[in-house]
């Protein structure tokens, strides 16, 4: 699953603006209605630098948290994807927050963890009370559908790899 927001060219450091700087930036783009805006800079922040990110959250009004992308995706979409679990157990938290939030193929937080292997979030989001495991995708796929399927990908492609490996050695 392709979940990640593509990284700009450029030092990672010049992408993340300090604690301080990112929360009044984030203010600023909220109190002039720059919702989407105010929305991408909490993305890179969970993307890149997931401590700045929990220091900037407490700012966060709910529109912001609730706005999802050109993608229909929420912070907690990429918290999840990305297995940033400090981030997502903030996000949990906050009642604004849909759990359930569904991008524009469907795929809940859940679905995108469980398509990344990320474990540890997945026992996070189905330890949450309002996360409902049997929301279907688009195509009619559960989490745990998502997930058989990353693995049977992931085990097809190191059996090609092993074997590529072993016939470079012959």
């Amino acid at each position: 699953m392709d979940c990640l927001p593509q990284r700009p060219p450029g030092r990672i450091i010049r992408q993340v603006p300090q604690i301080e700087e990112a929360a009044a930036r984030l203010k600023e783009l909220q109190e002039t209605d720059e919702v989407e805006a105010a929305q991408s800079l909490l993305v890179r922040m969970v993307s890149i630098d997931e401590a700045s990110f929990c220091s900037v959250f407490p700012h966060a009004q709910p529109e912001t948290l609730q706005m999802p992308d050109i993608m229909g995706r929420t912070l907690l979409h990429y918290a999840a994807a990305l297995g940033k679990l400090s981030a997502l157990s903030l996000l949990l938290a906050s009642d604004a927050v849909d759990p359930n939030a569904r991008d524009d193929v469907g795929d809940t937080p859940l679905h995108l963890a469980a398509g990344n292997g990320e474990r540890g979030t997945c026992e996070l989001l189905l330890g949450h009370p309002r996360v409902d495991r049997t929301v279907q995708d688009d195509l009619g796929r559960t989490a745990l559908d998502v997930a058989h399927s990353a693995a049977a990908h992931y085990f097809a492609t190191e059996a090609v790899h092993a074997l590529a490996r072993k016939a470079l050695a012959i």
